[in-house]
């Protein structure tokens, strides 16, 4: 992992037209495939191919390179093991769209649908692979409906047309592009945030606000807050809440039981109190 990159800086373009179709008359089969075709197109530039026998570079976005009026190399397309070209054509794309409301960006597909090959004659299954699903880039983005790449993308899922795309990685990184269907409905989402009074910065009720269940210690905070870090219990309720104003620790307060299930009311450590002046309501 010499040169790791991450999904930041990430420029995102959509094709906005395609040139006129070049006829191509051959490939070759090399580390860079050479295609032969009259053309005027310029390094660097993308082109979208259509080809029939080499079906491993039908419907491929390509970028060129080495350009001459009779031809020109496909940059980093190693078609030595491809199947023999017949016939073809390449359009000029130009990424003239930008989106840049994407907030994240994931991935699928590309999986091979296995095929089984097992005979009735193997001892242990067998299979090879079919044909591999398509690949999807699905994106969450804030939703603009006056962006210029949204607004693009819907388009395109209305007619349900392809459009090729290019992803950027930084100033002169790698480039990565595909073509496909853009899928788009520009529908807005939400999420609703949750807010809990309860909810405090401090662990211990010792720096809290009051709440219905608990008032503000104003004698030995300090203890209190021992208290609250003894055993490493959390404890809550009225009865807890005066152990802590004790000082004492409130992890041995016990639950109050009414008469009727058993047990003794109101026991603590030091002794009984009245449980109608004093319910516990802490349960370990």
């Amino acid at each position: 992992m010499s040169n790791p990159r991450k999904w930041s800086n990430v420029a995102v373009a959509l094709q906005s037209a395609l040139g006129a179709a070049i006829t191509i008359t051959a490939v070759t089969k090399a580390t860079e495939g050479v295609v032969s075709a009259t053309n005027t197109l310029a390094n660097g530039e993308f082109v979208l191919l259509a080809v029939e026998g080499m079906w491993q570079l039908n419907d491929r976005v390509a970028r060129v390179k080495a350009v001459s009026g009779a031809g020109f190399t496909l940059e980093g397309i190693d078609t030595t093991l491809f199947d023999t070209f017949t016939s073809g054509s390449a359009q000029k794309i130009t990424f003239g769209v930008s989106v840049t409301t994407a907030t994240e960006v994931s991935p699928s597909g590309g999986e091979f649908d296995f095929i089984p090959t097992t005979t009735i004659h193997a001892a242990q299954q067998t299979q090879i692979p079919g044909t591999p699903t398509a690949g999807v880039y699905t994106f969450t983005n804030v939703w603009d409906i006056s962006d210029a790449g949204l607004l693009a993308i819907k388009a395109a899922s209305d007619t349900q047309t392809k459009r090729a795309v290019k992803f950027t990685f930084g100033a002169g990184g790698p480039i990565m592009c595909f073509n496909g269907y853009p899928a788009g409905q520009l529908l807005p989402g939400a999420r609703r945030r949750r807010w809990s009074p309860r909810r405090r910065s401090s662990p211990c009720p010792a720096r809290r606000a009051t709440t219905r269940h608990e008032r503000p210690l104003r004698k030995d905070p300090q203890g209190a807050r021992a208290a609250c870090r003894s055993r490493g219990l959390r404890v809550h309720g009225p009865a807890a809440h005066a152990a802590r104003t004790r000082g004492e620790d409130p992890g041995r307060v016990r639950r109050a039981r009414h008469p009727l299930a058993g047990g003794r009311l109101g026991e603590r450590h030091r002794g009984r109190s009245d449980p109608r002046r004093r319910p516990a309501s802490a349960a370990l």
